[in-house]
């Protein structure tokens, strides 16, 4: 019978700090000298009887999601013993009595021990560096650890945490999506024929070193078409290809956290089946087509199909995750032509002869390469709703190794 009563509570105490954890929490409190610190933690609740007579002590039962607790306990930490000051209801203001619930706890002077408290637990000042909508799963500027053995602080250290940016940020404000398309962008998967009908992902742990550079890279695992695979072997061709992409980030983001600098995790789809670079995703800057001596903006990018040729414009491309160019092409003669390109923020056109060794300057170059329907809209803005882009807007063609198959619909 015992046994069964010991498993029931210890069931009640679990159940508890897994409530707790489930949403981001409101902290205790911890005065030290003359501040008071938002404790990352709440004391009472690792004892299930007393959790239990401070819950029957609230006036309110439904609690708060921010507070699964219903309540916000006050401490104070003197000559090293953590001691219980108050508690009020959350996120009303009432004050609980203390009185019948925590009096095998009081010392000789009144006050209430926290002897049944054990763990390394944190106070925070400052501005949140990172925050997890669960529990106190979150880190702020300064952070303090207590080691608390029975309510005595057997060890304190103190923590001034920073993250530095990767300065892709300075380019564009979605670091991971710029980040992650460094790499999916340069990614050469019409190196491997395997992959053509194929999805590739990896998983990654990069511990970066202070300066954001890569001091030890840790492949998780492939999967292709969510497939879980053996690790493949250091000299394998994706290996080497995925090494050469990463070689091109500038630098990582550094999270310095409680002492130590923490590895970035990272799940990246590096390959989407043949084509998948031609796809627009997120993108603004769209290219441009002329059909009939009509001007349309095209929802479909023709030089990144084939990835080996999209290769050669890359070195000319600041590295940032961005598209950083524009293609104006044309349908002629039941052919799809490349006219020119433009650099981001460059006027004068690209030399089309310095990807294309073999065209002469100024002549357009036939797209035989690309397989595919082409969609575009009359006019230079698309719109993924076609609430805004009446179908009548609206030409789609497809092609055959740059050659026409199927008359454009408009």
């Amino acid at each position: 019978m015992k046994k069964h009563h010991l498993l029931f509570v210890l069931f009640c105490c679990i159940s508890s700090l897994a409530e707790i954890k489930a949403t981001g929490q409101e902290g205790d409190r911890l005065i030290i000298n003359k501040d008071t610190l938002q404790l990352l933690d709440c004391p009472i609740e690792y004892d299930s009887l007393l959790r239990t007579k401070v819950s029957q002590r609230l006036l309110r039962k439904s609690a708060s999601t921010g507070c699964w607790r219903g309540y916000v306990a006050t401490w104070r930490i003197e000559n090293k013993k953590l001691y219980l000051v108050s508690i009020r209801e959350y996120p009303e203001e009432n004050n609980v009595s203390l009185e019948g619930i925590f009096d095998a706890y009081k010392d000789d002077q009144g006050r209430i021990l926290a002897s049944w408290f054990s763990k390394k637990t944190y106070t925070a000042t400052g501005k949140i560096l990172r925050y997890s909508h669960m529990g106190f799963n979150r880190n702020y500027e300064y952070e303090t650890r207590y080691d608390i053995q029975k309510g005595v602080v057997v060890d304190e250290r103190h923590y001034q945490n920073y993250i530095k940016k990767s300065s892709l940020v300075e380019e564009n404000p979605y670091y991971e999506i710029a980040l992650y398309k460094v790499i999916m962008s340069n990614f050469n998967g019409d190196l491997f024929p395997a992959l053509a009908n194929k999805r590739l992902r990896v998983s990654l742990s990069i511990l970066p070193n202070a300066d954001g550079q890569i001091d030890s890279l840790e492949i998780l695992g492939w999967a292709i078409d969510g497939k879980k695979k053996k690790p493949f072997a250091a000299n394998h061709p994706y290996v080497k290809e995925l090494k050469r992409c990463l070689a091109l980030v500038p630098d990582w983001e550094v999270s310095f956290i409680r002492g130590k600098i923490e590895k970035n995790l990272v799940s990246i789809a590096l390959w989407n089946k043949k084509g998948c670079r031609s796809t627009p995703w997120n993108e603004k800057n769209y290219d441009s087509i002329y059909i009939v001596q009509k001007y349309y903006a095209l929802k479909t990018f023709p030089l990144q199909y084939d990835t080996r040729l999209y290769a050669r414009l890359l070195p000319f491309l600041p590295v940032n995750g961005l598209r950083n160019y524009t293609a104006i092409w044309e349908l002629a003669n039941e052919r799809l032509y490349l006219k020119s390109i433009r650099l981001w923020n460059d006027p004068k056109p690209f030399p089309l002869e310095k990807i294309f060794p073999e065209a002469r300057p100024g002549e357009p170059i036939e797209a035989s390469w690309y397989n595919g329907e082409i969609v575009c809209k009359l006019g230079k803005e698309i719109s993924n709703s076609t609430a805004y882009n009446p179908p009548e807007l609206f030409c789609a063609f497809k092609l055959k190794k740059g050659r026409l198959i199927s008359p454009p619909a408009d």
